[in-house]
């Protein structure tokens, strides 16, 4: 018992408190879901300055993850509303981002893990060249992770069907996640495949 005690001093496995997750996307802006858990805020883009996001989809992304429900009074809740966030803006403000980039803050990710606590790694992301993970350069960066302890998510992409084209949706040792269109209902029941969201 004095072991679990302890173990729930340091991090609570449901709300992800102390937990670091590294999103690496578009950067975040600042939002009240998200207080004073963005613990660091890297750009890894030499052809934009700061870690702000420009884009959204970054700072979306963020709040999936960890928003608390401040801005919407509980309404919407992200899947961990205690993580602390680790802002590694890839993206250059245009939804690209160059596989060096990717690549950069993943190593970035794994040198630091220790200093933040990184235990997710998030990349809503997908190559748009198709190419095996056996050769992939961003798959073999998250397989370098994952092997330094690391969980890392990614999405499915939005190219249908396709999913085990692209990198890093087809690398077996990801969690690949698509996207649901929940009817606009609570229940689950209802749910079915988005169709902007790739499979397969």
């Amino acid at each position: 018992m004095d072991g679990v005690v302890r173990w729930s001093n340091r991090c609570d496995p449901l709300t992800g408190k102390v937990i670091g997750v590294a999103v690496i996307d578009s950067g975040m802006a600042s939002h009240p879901d998200f207080g004073s858990r963005i613990v660091l805020n890297k750009n890894f883009n030499p052809g934009v300055a700061g870690a702000i996001d420009s884009y959204g989809h970054g700072t979306a992304v963020a709040g999936i993850i960890g928003g608390n429900g401040t801005a919407s009074r509980g309404e919407f809740i992200g899947v961990a509303p205690q993580v602390n966030l680790i802002n590694l803006r890839v993206n250059d403000g245009s939804g690209a981002a160059p596989t060096s980039t990717i690549m950069n803050a993943i190593l970035w990710a794994v040198i630091n893990r220790d200093t933040y606590n990184i235990r997710v790694m998030n990349l809503s992301l997908s190559a748009s060249v198709q190419e095996t993970y056996v050769t992939s350069p961003i798959d073999a960066a998250v397989e370098y992770a994952w092997l330094k302890g690391i969980v890392v998510v990614v999405a499915a992409g939005n190219n249908g069907p396709n999913s085990a084209l692209y990198a890093p949706a087809n690398d077996p040792f990801v969690i690949t996640v698509g996207a649901t269109d929940d009817g606009g209902t609570a229940t689950v029941a209802d749910d079915t495949l988005a169709s902007l969201s790739s499979f397969g």
